[in-house]
């Protein structure tokens, strides 16, 4: 039997793909004496030794410390042991790169006699957790500066708040629980607060 002839298969006629344009090109002067890496083998080594140092702080430390300074110190992890100091009252994370909310207060949670905490200019994102209502003697904490979208209700559980700044982040609203039990509050900053409520002075 004759083979059947077949259609002949052509190529299908569709729009031409434009390739996207080439990012703009800048010519970038370096100096003689560059080495490949150089640049980013020194921020490694300084973060290195400002993350050492930072560890070197809490290590030197004991459970009847008070004060805990550890700004602009490149930290993206809470240095180890730091959840040992149980007596600590005063904490200062300003600057740093800490981004897990979760994690941070799954830590700071452990250190219950925090009075004053301030997690300014890092990079906390997501919700501050359920575990934040575990820090009942907290007054002061400074969250200005992330990129945090709503915060647990429990921080209405603790109730000797006096400074609470949650400006320049993402959050729409604060729970309203906090109105209610925050009766010694003297400065909020960022959220519009509820119609008729007024800070102490």
């Amino acid at each position: 039997m004759p083979k059947k002839k077949g259609k002949k298969k052509g190529k299908k006629k569709g729009k031409k793909r434009i390739a996207p344009e080439p990012p703009p090109y800048y010519a970038v002067k370096l100096p003689e004496n560059y080495l490949f890496g150089e640049v980013i083998g020194k921020s490694l080594f300084a973060k290195n030794d400002l993350e050492d140092e930072a560890q070197r702080k809490v290590d030197g430390l004991n459970a009847k410390s008070l004060t805990l300074d550890l700004k602009k110190m490149q930290l993206d992890e809470l240095p180890l042991r730091l959840h040992r100091l149980i007596n600590l009252t005063t904490l200062n994370l300003q600057g740093n790169n800490l981004f897990s909310t979760e994690r941070l207060f799954s830590i700071l949670s452990q250190c219950k006699e925090l009075v004053e905490i301030n997690l300014s200019y890092n990079m906390l994102n997501g919700s501050i957790p359920d575990t934040v209502d575990n820090l009942v003697r907290l007054q002061k904490l400074n969250l200005h500066g992330n990129e945090i979208t709503s915060i647990s209700s429990n921080l209405s559980r603790c109730e000797m708040m006096t400074e609470f700044d949650v400006s320049n982040n993402k959050i729409a609203e604060l729970p309203v629980e906090i109105f209610d039990t925050w009766k010694d509050l003297q400065t909020l900053s960022k959220v519009v607060p509820p119609h008729g409520f007024e800070p102490r002075t």
